[in-house]
């Protein structure tokens, strides 16, 4: 078995897909791999026959993605239907733990989706598709996967985490109050897709697909909401416009605080991997400091 703290490769990759019968019937005899990406998770691309994604799940959320795209596909959701999941490693540290979803090393085989994602093609009407996708997942009380204890606090403290490291003085106490007050708000938990950045949005025979469901959980729609609305956003698309065609009504007190919550969690997260002025501007605006 490999450890924990061992890199998976493409050797690794081969021998799994030698060991399994099923991964072996999908792409037939010959295949090649290759890397497609490299972040907190490796992806690999395999091409046989069929081509297939191989994501090796260094966060530990690899099963939790699996058994939810099983729900998702099996409800004609537009998502890839997984085709195999092989656990690697159970004994991942508890740094992080995301409430009651257990984590573990593992790699998630399912069809590779051809076509362009909406970072590299964004448009009005895909925009509008990807959040009625959005929306069919909250609205959908059928979907109760990945139960988590403590949410509100969990995602306060991950946000206290990034205003204390990225920011100081005045801006980062003022942020610090405004994520605190997360904790006090009444959520309607519904299942969310808990990152929908717009590569994780791919278009495909003229319809959007979604990927990379680790973090779906139970939780608040806001946090969906204020990734996709910040990643529009910085691509110059007006705010009330996305609000309007979502809930075609205004928000009350509490959802615009709720919004604004995850809003400028996602973009703390932002200038953690990808620091710019543009994305400082916009914390400063969304919390009015000058």
């Amino acid at each position: 078995m490999i450890g924990m703290n061992q890199v998976i490769t493409e050797v690794d990759i081969k021998r799994m897909v030698e060991n399994s019968e099923e991964l072996k019937r999908y792409l037939h005899k010959s295949f090649k791999i290759q890397i497609l990406s490299e972040s907190n998770n490796v992806v690999f691309k395999i091409l046989g026959k069929n081509n297939l994604v191989a994501k090796v799940g260094y966060t530990g959320y690899g099963k939790n993605e699996y058994n939810t795209l099983k729900i998702l596909s099996s409800k004609n959701y537009n998502v890839p239907n997984p085709i195999a999941y092989i656990p690697v490693h159970k004994e991942l540290s508890n740094d992080w733990s995301y409430g009651d979803i257990n984590r573990e090393l593992g790699v998630l085989f399912f069809p590779l989706l051809e076509g362009k994602n909406l970072k590299q093609d964004l448009t009005k009407i895909d925009i509008i598709r990807g959040l009625n996708f959005l929306k069919n997942l909250h609205e959908d009380r059928s979907l109760t996967v990945g139960k988590i204890k403590d949410y509100q606090q969990v995602e306060v403290e991950r946000g206290l985490k990034y205003a204390k490291k990225l920011l100081n003085g005045e801006l980062s106490k003022s942020i610090q109050k405004i994520i605190k007050k997360y904790r006090n708000y009444e959520i309607n938990y519904r299942f969310i897709h808990g990152g929908p950045r717009l590569e994780h949005f791919i278009v495909k025979d003229n319809k959007i697909w979604m990927i990379d469901f680790e973090g779906a959980c139970l939780g608040d729609r806001f946090k969906d909401l204020g990734i996709y609305f910040t990643e529009i956003i910085l691509h110059n698309f007006n705010k009330s416009e996305l609000i309007k065609a979502y809930f075609d009504r205004k928000l009350n007190d509490e959802e615009v605080e709720r919004l604004m919550f995850f809003e400028l969690r996602a973009l703390l997260v932002k200038m953690n991997f990808e620091p710019s002025p543009e994305v400082l501007k916009h914390i400063k605006e969304l919390v009015k400091y000058s």
